[in-house]
């Protein structure tokens, strides 16, 4: 058949393009946001040592819209901060303002502020 060459020759490349998309969503994106959080926070909570966050979500993508199923954050004056239900910001977190809304937080005694607020 005529011209099947070159329409194999496209479905390998879209093959290629979302098997990197998906690898860049699932390897990459998630240690981006931990790194640009906890950055964020070191800088807000002027702490000795730099805080320690992990940041997990069931579909990644989804992190780019600001949706992030849970962080995890671990400091010298905090031993462990869970927080479920994230919504953030992604443009203030890049300026360097965050705003970040929680469903539950843990423990409760979290200091909230302007930036972190738990429902």
């Amino acid at each position: 058949m005529p011209g099947s060459g070159a329409l194999r020759g496209c479905g390998t490349k879209l093959v290629v393009l979302l098997v990197l998309g998906g690898l860049f969503f699932y390897l990459v994106l998630p240690p981006v946001l931990e790194s640009l959080i906890a950055s964020r926070l070191d800088t807000k909570l002027e702490s000795a040592t730099k805080p320690e966050v992990d940041v997990r979500s069931k579909f990644p993508p989804m992190m780019l819209l600001g949706r992030i199923d849970r962080i995890l954050v671990t400091t010298d004056q905090n031993p462990r901060a869970d927080l479920k239900g994230v919504r953030v910001s992604v443009p203030s977190l890049i300026a360097g303002n965050p705003s970040i809304e929680a469903e539950s937080c843990s423990p409760p005694s979290i200091d909230q502020s302007d930036q972190l607020q738990c429902q």
